[in-house]
């Protein structure tokens, strides 16, 4: 115990920070005028990976362009307008409010999601800028779980996906969420009731709701840009699906009004908000008219008037109209309308008592058409790790459930696709299905999985809490690197391709390397020498229909199938995008002939089109042979980075030469201008596996020619091995492995 003590007070933090929580931007206005309860709801404001929905979804990560939407919170009030005729998102946060406004905090920059064909065949994600987010904002607002939900888009929601993040959401959704695919089955009288989510209304997130765009911070173009302010007009608040079949409204029961949405990024607090102000009440909607309220009409019409308390009053007074023998009481779904017949809907316009849940994501490069939506990216609430029995905490009961579950699915059909009783299940159909204790989303379950369930102080990963716990612990205060583990098991080695921002480097990893240095692993016994990396991107011109030509960074076959024009491998929108406006810029411009390649001035658009490699804006033909620049053929040479006791240089050469004096030849056409390879004498360290299993700290193009395996860019590999028990060791998670890890571990000991 002394030596406890003494460690606790001696020991100097060494560990990876987490990241710090967003802090939410004012709202406009006075922002609070009066006594307001506002229901915040911060979220863990991570995101490991993207949770592929494609059949593709086990051949490496998710086709995404996009930034994956991470959420930072989400926080509901009553609002009051400043003069809700003129802008409703300046005001106040007030109880007295006839407006609920709803902020939907992101991490980082976002831009408002274009259509994906819900509404029609058009699918333009990127419409508005290369990082959309979609989603679904569930709202229970009689915090019933029995009424609302959905009965059509269910398999999409929330309670069809969360389990893809491995756990069960808290109570009262626990029993009712998708533990696997085969759960949305779309019978609503099995278990679990996925269909059954108690949501009365939803904001739904889709670009293809749009009707019309104010853009009142910012240029005037098409591209939503950082500390831009739009206001999206459309029909993005939506009641429960589930009511339609009951209700009149609108003449197919639907209550889907016209309402406005601000899209704000904040460079300062480096997020994105999304905003929704709607009334309330039927005198909101008088305000926003700017008319007396004994005007408007309570009439169940999303079309004029409207409120959240119209459409309340439009259940509760459908429910009461039926009658004991009418055949909608024997409809499978009544019971989710029954309890509106006794409710009084004016007790349900509090926000701070609704309760809210959200999935959020994002589209793919291109449509999916074997029926994939979006790829999930986070969700509210997310569930813990390995929180299975959904209470919010990680012990031996979720240790027990995975391993009851993995018993009763191994080797039965139709839940293991392998047919073998072998104490590891493959995922039958892996991508639109799911389990939830595929942990690491590799479309297995196995042991791999079953190390990820972390129960607090259980260091040393033998799923007990004991003093062998604190020897693991201090250990690992004192020196990491002593208890190995951190170089990959050679068995589990695939090619990563790491893509650099304008070509793919290719180092043989294992996965969780790979995802850590954000590459795509191309899977178990691939290499980089037979299998390489997929085509690489370039910049590719589009022109969508109605829209102005854009750049979007494409592999080439990909942006042949937009229809557009390729500019060419490890091109780059930041520096050869310019080509898709229109520009007279000109360069050196090289076509191959199977010969020397011959060279003449062209623009980057006219020389893509020639089937040649652009040099460069204002780049010039040799002026002695006529030829390329520098004698080179760029359809022989490219960027070749060599290593000397001083750095690394970059020449563009022929691959022979290159290889002949030890360099890393980056392809054809590579430019050393986008390599990393620029003459830095002092390199950054990163973490490399070499030889047997030893860890040493060096640079990126040194591993690669040591045949190493990098393991975290820019880490050493005391660091490394410090993130690989962070999540074991950090007991209090604040992002650090210290002294008061030990305290809690004192704490933890003495509780059990």
């Amino acid at each position: 115990m002394l030596v406890i003590v003494a460690l606790m007070m001696m020991m100097a933090a060494r560990s990876l920070r987490a990241n710090d929580a967003v802090a939410w931007p004012p709202s406009e206005g006075n922002e609070f005028c009066a006594m307001a309860s506002v229901l915040e709801t911060p979220a863990d404001g991570s995101v490991d990976f993207a949770r592929d929905t494609t059949m593709f979804a086990g051949f490496g990560p998710a086709f995404l362009l996009s930034r994956p939407p991470s959420l930072a919170g989400i926080r509901v009030g009553t609002w009051s307008p400043t003069d809700a005729t003129i802008d409703l998102f300046d005001g106040c946060w007030d109880d007295a409010g006839n407006f609920v406004r709803m902020e939907i905090l992101f991490d980082e920059f976002h831009n408002p999601p274009g259509p994906i064909g819900l509404v029609d065949f058009n699918y333009n994600p990127f419409q508005f800028g290369i990082d959309p987010v979609y989603g679904w904002f569930d709202i229970d607002i009689d915090t019933n779980p029995q009424t609302g939900g959905d009965i059509d888009t269910f398999a999409n929601r929330y309670l069809g996906n969360v389990a893809r993040f491995g756990g069960a959401p808290p109570p009262p959704l626990t029993c009712r969420t998708a533990l696997n695919g085969a759960d949305n089955d779309s019978n609503p009288n099995t278990l679990p009731l996925v269909e059954r989510s108690g949501e009365d209304f939803h904001l739904a997130l889709f670009g293809g709701l749009t009707t019309s765009i104010e853009r009142r911070i910012g240029n005037n173009d098409n591209n939503f840009e950082p500390n831009e302010s739009w206001v999206l007009t459309g029909r993005y608040l939506h009641r429960a699906h589930a009511y339609e079949i009951f209700s009149s409204a609108n003449g197919d029961g639907t209550y889907e009004p016209l309402c406005q949405l601000e899209f704000r990024h904040f460079a300062a607090y480096n997020a994105t908000r999304v905003t929704l102000v709607y009334p309330l009440n039927q005198e909101g909607s008088a305000e926003q008219l700017g008319v007396d309220a004994n005007q408007i009409l309570t009439d169940g019409n999303a079309n004029n008037e409207n409120s959240l308390l119209e459409a309340m009053l439009d259940l509760a007074t459908v429910a009461a109209q039926i009658q004991p023998g009418s055949p909608l009481v024997n409809n499978p779904h009544y019971e989710v309308i029954a309890p509106w017949a006794n409710a009084d809907p004016n007790t349900y316009l509090d926000p701070a008592t609704w309760r809210l849940t959200a999935l959020v994501g994002s589209a793919y490069a291109q449509q999916d058409f074997f029926g994939a939506l979006l790829a999930w990216t986070d969700a509210y609430p997310r569930p813990l790790l390995g929180d299975f029995t959904g209470d919010g905490i990680v012990n031996i009961t979720d240790v027990a459930f995975f391993n009851m579950r993995l018993g009763m699915l191994d080797g039965q059909f139709p839940y293991d696709n392998d047919n073998s009783v072998n104490g590891s299940v493959t995922i039958p159909n892996f991508g639109p299905s799911f389990d939830v204790l595929d942990l690491n989303y590799d479309g297995f379950i196995n042991d791999d999985d079953r190390d990820l369930i972390i129960i607090p102080g259980d260091v040393n990963a033998d799923f007990q809490v004991n003093v062998l716990d604190v020897d693991a612990l201090v250990q690992i205060l004192i020196d990491p690197l002593s208890l190995g583990g951190i170089c990959p098991d050679t068995s589990i080695v695939g090619a990563c391709c790491i893509f650099t921002g304008s070509f793919d480097i290719c180092v043989d990893t294992d996965s969780q390397s790979c995802i850590n240095q954000g590459g795509s692993f191309q899977g178990i016994g691939t290499n980089c020498v037979v299998d390489g990396c997929p085509q690489s991107l370039g910049a590719c011109c589009v022109s969508p229909a109605m829209f102005q030509t854009t750049c979007v960074e494409f592999t080439q076959s990909d942006c042949s199938i937009f229809g557009g024009t390729y500019l060419g491998p490890n091109t780059t929108c930041a520096n050869q995008g310019s080509a898709c406006n229109g520009t007279t810029a000109t360069g050196a411009c090289c076509v191959n002939t199977g010969g020397v390649a011959p060279c003449s001035q062209q623009t980057q658009f006219d020389c893509q089109n020639l089937g040649g490699i652009y040099q460069g804006d204002n780049t010039g033909c040799n002026p002695t042979t006529g030829g390329c620049p520098n004698g080179n053929d760029p359809f022989v040479s490219g960027a070749c980075c060599l290593t000397s006791p001083a750095g690394h240089t970059c020449q563009f050469i022929d691959e022979n030469t290159c290889n002949s004096n030890g360099g890393i030849f980056f392809g054809p056409g590579s430019s050393c201008a986008n390599v990393p390879c620029n003459n830095t004498p002092t390199p950054p360290p990163v973490a490399c596996c070499v030889g047997n299993a030893q860890c040493i700290d060096t640079d990126l193009v040194d591993c690669i020619n040591q045949n190493g395996i990098p393991l975290s860019g820019g880490d050493t590999c005391a660091d490394v091995a410090i993130q690989r028990f962070l999540p074991r060791a950090d007991l209090n998670r604040d992002g650090k492995i210290n002294g008061l890890d030990i305290q809690m571990m004192v704490l933890i000991l003495i509780g059990n």
